[in-house]
């Protein structure tokens, strides 16, 4: 009996061997000559993921929503063979975006062969805003009745968007009059 291949559009020592289906012939003849013909296919698929890393923390300022394609820029990617597509499939961000904290954007990645890999961007959104003083440029007392410096903090109002309660200010005295 002898078996032969042909017709073969595969070539396994090729290393740049692409997905596909390859034909090939198989033939087995038998010593009284009867001979048999097959059609068969290799089937060459990709079983390798894509591979997707995140930058390093991403920082943002809470006054401004950005698109997902701001940070899908932070992400790198590649495949053995193509990327279809890229997108995002978590995100805590995009409801938070005006409140500081942590929050975490999670990109995948398809190749053409529906393999997937994922990584997950960490945003800090930060207030950047200064707080606002408002009160007068000059505050008059006399040397009978000298302001104490709570009597001048009365003044002023301090106010601060994300933090409506502040709790910590000064009055700096640079000229010594509370030192009197």
């Amino acid at each position: 009996d002898k078996i032969e291949i042909y017709n073969n559009t595969y070539n396994p020592i090729d290393e740049n061997i692409t997905i596909g289906d390859y034909k090939f012939d198989a033939v087995v003849y038998d010593s009284t000559g009867n001979i048999t013909y097959q059609t068969c296919y290799i089937k060459v698929v990709d079983l390798v993921p894509p591979v997707i890393t995140a930058s390093e923390p991403y920082e943002v300022n809470y006054t401004i929503q950005y698109p997902w394609s701001t940070f899908l820029k932070k992400f790198t990617y590649s495949d053995n063979v193509e990327v279809e597509k890229i997108e995002v499939t978590e995100d805590t961000y995009t409801e938070n975006y005006d409140v500081p904290g942590t929050y975490y954007i999670t990109a995948t990645v398809t190749d053409t062969s529906g393999n997937t890999a994922s990584a997950t961007l960490e945003v800090i959104v930060v207030d950047r805003v200064v707080p606002k003083i408002e009160g007068p440029n000059e505050v008059y007392t006399t040397t009978l009745n000298p302001l104490s410096k709570e009597e001048l903090r009365e003044s002023f109002t301090f106010t601060d968007v994300i933090d409506p309660n502040v709790t910590r200010y000064e009055i700096i005295d640079n000229d010594g009059y509370f030192e009197n």
